[in-house]
């Protein structure tokens, strides 16, 4: 985080913190706003045409948020289920990072690798789920049909 959305949250109290990063606050595309009296009211979208929100991306681009290590531990692992999901999230035409299905399945070999002990950098569970699913860039945007 830079040092000036560091001195703009200085005085947020740690629920509204919690508020701004929990909903992949990022400094690139949002802008954090106060209302007239100075008091913190969120963040939105910077009046920028980059700040598209990419919610559909490739496939490929998903298997890349995953680490080797992630992949191997699903692919030698036991969870017959974890395979599954895996599987079809592998073999599907797009990812669409909104839909429910898919974040069940992704949350459920998320918790699985955690159980292994693999999940990337140390990650909690939460925090490996708000990485996989942050919003994509315009190199991971799904351009097909």
């Amino acid at each position: 985080m830079s040092t000036e959305v560091e001195n703009n949250t200085n005085d947020l109290n740690e629920e509204e913190k919690k508020f701004l990063f929990d909903r992949n606050f990022n400094e690139v595309i949002h802008e954090i706003t106060f209302d007239s009296e100075g008091k913190f009211r969120g963040f939105k979208a910077k009046n920028n045409p980059s700040s598209e929100i990419i919610s559909v991306i490739t496939v490929g681009s998903m298997q890349s948020r995953f680490s080797i290590e992630e992949e191997e531990a699903i692919l030698e692992g036991t969870d017959t289920k974890a395979k599954v999901f895996h599987g079809r999230l592998m073999n599907s035409k797009c990812v669409d990072l909104n839909n429910v299905e898919l974040q069940y399945g992704v949350s459920y070999i998320v918790n699985y690798l955690d159980t292994l002990g693999v999940l990337y950098n140390g990650m909690s569970p939460s925090e490996r789920i708000n990485l996989l699913f942050k919003d994509g860039t315009p190199e991971e945007k799904y351009l097909g049909v």
